[in-house]
């Protein structure tokens, strides 16, 4: 039996786990905390609402209630979570307070280390173990003499109350807290390295990203959102922000209508790169300086997989893991991520879509000699260079890889007798990498 080991009970773990049983694939599912939900339940702030739409939030299979806004809250994202466990029969084979310490590969098998437990033995490992977690803290140039905290860490305006705060990067959550600071501590202050794209949260009452249909083309639907942000917001120098340097969806969006409203009414100060700290005195690179009583740092998170020391996976200069799609190791067999990559909306339609195909390849597993992730790479295929992910895109890659997985062992076969250097990226990147046709309609009826 092909009895697979699922670690992770978050958006997309819970997705997996619904698509290993509905497919009667056996597989134990691990939870290092005590309840599912993973960032939702323990990674998030009172206040905090999604970016993305619920329509482009949900899974596939399971849309969110009406009753739901359009921007649901964290706690209506963990009802819904819970509710999706509940239908699906999820959470009373959910192994609770289990830490996965390692995954060593035994032979063809693979050997999972359990914190105060035995070792467990497992034909396939699923990792959804998130990338919401492992903070990242940038250096200081000299001894803060006030607090520090991540966002990870924030949870309410109540601790910011009468302080005067710095908040440092220029993502969601930095915006989400440097309004929080506006309207509940004394004083509120950014500093952002670079300039980003802002985007507004709806565009003529429609949430944003619903306005991103996937039968546009990429060029239009950049210059239709970047006139769009324009005619709303006017130029980011205008409220004393640089302007962006990227593309528009080259990095994940900070999509917030609140924040530019604040600058304008003086409830938040934007300020360049730190340069360094003196006591609770913070010097900027533009030599002008403040003093707060606390820094959060909206820094972002490490892509980790604390799990896989023992394979020494390699990691790229953005520091993502060298995984094939983001998801398959090109070294070994039976061994799959889910949810590396970050799309620039909601996880839910991606989760649905890619459970699906790990489901289908772990059918067929047994057929390879190789690991997925090289015959992929002798396919074209290659790791991601960056987090941020253009959904459309990659749900149409899905959706044909999948109908390529039963001719894989055929392809696997052929690559055997052909050496690499005569066929990089084989077969002109097999249409440019599994284009065989244009995505069903019913694959993206909900986005």
């Amino acid at each position: 039996m092909k009895k697979v080991a699922l670690i992770g009970a978050g958006i997309s773990g819970l997705g997996m786990a619904r698509a290993l049983k509905e497919r009667n694939i056996a597989y134990d599912h691990f939870e290092k905390m005590p309840e599912l939900g993973g960032n939702w339940k323990y990674g998030v702030y009172e206040n905090v609402h999604i970016i993305s739409s619920k329509k482009t939030t949900e899974y596939l299979e399971y849309p969110m209630p009406d009753s739901f806004p359009d921007f649901p809250k964290a706690n209506q994202m963990l009802t819904y979570l819970k509710s999706y466990a509940k239908k699906y029969n999820l959470d009373s084979q959910i192994q609770y307070n289990t830490n996965i310490r390692n995954v060593v590969q035994n032979g063809d098998l693979w050997d999972l280390e359990i914190e105060g437990r035995k070792i467990l033995e497992y034909h396939s490992v699923i990792i959804a173990n998130g990338h919401h977690w492992h903070t990242r803290y940038p250096k200081l140039n000299g001894n803060f003499g006030g607090e520090i905290l991540h966002s990870k860490d924030y949870k309410s305006p109540e601790y910011i109350k009468g302080k005067r705060v710095l908040v440092v990067g220029a993502g969601n959550s930095a915006f989400d807290i440097a309004v929080d600071a506006g309207e509940f501590s004394e004083e509120s202050h950014i500093s952002m390295r670079s300039g980003r794209w802002i985007i507004p949260k709806t565009f003529f009452g429609i949430p944003s990203v619903d306005v991103m249909q996937p039968f546009l083309p990429k060029w239009f639907t950049k210059n239709f959102v970047k006139t769009l942000i324009y005619i709303q917001f006017g130029k980011y120098s205008d409220y004393g922000l640089p302007e962006p340097k990227d593309e528009i969806f080259e990095r994940h969006p900070t999509i917030n209508s609140q924040f530019l409203y604040f600058m304008k009414h003086g409830r938040i100060s934007p300020h360049p790169e730190i340069q360094k700290v003196e006591d609770k005195k913070v010097i900027f690179k533009d030599k002008s300086s403040i003093e707060v009583d606390t820094i959060i740092f909206a820094t972002g998170f490490h892509a980790s997989l604390p799990m896989l020391k023992s394979l020494n996976l390699k990691y790229n200069q953005n520091g993502m893991p060298e995984l094939i799609h983001g998801m398959f190791p090109k070294e070994f067999k039976n061994i799959y991520i889910l949810g590396m990559g970050q799309p620039r909306y909601g996880a839910g339609p991606l989760v649905s879509l890619a459970s699906e195909m790990i489901c289908d390849t772990i059918s067929i597993s047994d057929d390879l000699q190789k690991p997925l992730g090289y015959t992929l790479s002798r396919m074209g295929a290659g790791p991601l260079e960056k987090e941020a992910l253009d959904p459309f895109e990659v749900m149409e890659r899905i959706k044909n890889f999948r109908k390529i997985v039963p001719f894989l062992a055929t392809f696997e076969k052929i690559f055997s007798i052909v050496p690499e250097f005569i066929l990089p990226g084989t077969i002109n990147n097999i249409k440019d990498n599994y284009k065989f046709s244009p995505p069903d309609s019913v694959v993206l009826k909900n986005i």
